[in-house]
């Protein structure tokens, strides 16, 4: 049996000889946290402070957060204090009665996942009124960084950065390989055109009808798309967004924001939404991601 790897505070990894089954799982974590914030050490029920409720961060699928609202439900409701998403949705109004309905896009990557676990997650936020944020593709697609920033990272003489930069052209190209054949694609509709419109620039200067590049000559076009970075900084608070100036201000009536609503369409001069300022939020990220390799090097090995 393989060993067991767990991450100190500072990423390194290290042996863990427990057996598998002593390591507490996923849901079992999300129970426990859910649980200390509504329930005083002896399992006495408490109200929990403004300040001490969570804010979750839902980057991938919705079925193991699904699962812990089917757990406890009350307790979610009373621990939670926003919920951030990557992904996509809709909010509908009723004006006859001025009620609003949330509808979870079943186009997008982390919705499909689960569509029956995303639709009752949405249902069920908006039903008990907690506030969320989405982050959509369309905003990430807009944020997208050249993969000099790679060089960058790599640059720093850290470790980390030297491997982004050593396997994300071998994982780019092996992607756009996997994606032109419908037996090893990621999911069905994420074919040659899907990649080339998302994690690339190819269509500023190409049409759909020009052949496609294949294999490594995708290399050039390819970006580097910061699907999860920006709900990240989402997460971090109004103060955060705000100081920064990533996000345009949220014109949203309701306490459901959406960041990146409709992508710019060059063929009819339509800017779009994307909901972030994008050479703004290109800095920020830049600055992040090598200040905190530059921050951490030389500190607890990492850089051995």
């Amino acid at each position: 049996m393989a060993e067991n790897v767990v991450f100190t505070p500072y990423g390194e990894p290290k042996s863990d000889p427990k057996d598998p089954a002593e390591i507490e799982s996923g849901i079992s974590l999300l129970v426990r946290l859910v649980k200390e914030i509504v329930e005083t050490p002896d399992g006495q029920p408490r109200t929990p402070r403004p300040e001490e409720k969570l804010h979750f961060l839902l980057v991938s699928s919705f079925a193991d957060i699904w699962t812990l609202v089917e757990l406890l439900p009350e307790s979610f409701k009373k621990a939670t204090a926003r919920v951030v998403l990557q992904g996509d949705y809709t909010v509908e109004h009723n004006t006859s009665n001025s009620s609003y309905t949330l509808k979870a896009n079943h186009e997008a990557n982390n919705n499909r996942f689960d569509i029956n676990s995303a639709d009752k997650l949405h249902e069920f936020i908006c039903r008990n009124n907690i506030p969320s944020v989405v982050v959509t593709k369309v905003a990430a697609t807009a944020s997208a960084l050249p993969t000099q920033v790679l060089k960058d990272l790599a640059a720093t003489g850290h470790k980390w950065g030297k491997h982004l930069y050593d396997i994300y052209d071998e994982l780019s190209v092996q992607y756009y390989k996997d994606s032109g054949d419908e037996k090893t694609r990621f999911q069905c509709h994420m074919d040659e055109k899907w990649f080339l419109g998302t994690r690339t620039n190819w269509f500023l200067t190409h049409t759909e009808h020009d052949p496609y590049p294949r294999g490594a000559d995708v290399l050039p076009y390819v970006q580097v798309t910061p699907y999860d970075p920006l709900a990240g900084l989402e997460v971090a608070g109004a103060d955060v967004r705000d100081a920064l100036k990533i996000f345009t201000p949220f014109k949203d009536q309701t306490i459901h924001k959406i960041v990146g609503k409709r992508a710019p369409n060059p063929v009819t001069n339509d800017l779009g939404d994307t909901g972030i300022n994008v050479v703004q939020i290109q800095t920020v990220l830049q600055a992040l991601w090598k200040g905190s390799l530059l921050a951490s090097k030389g500190k607890h090995n990492l850089c051995k």
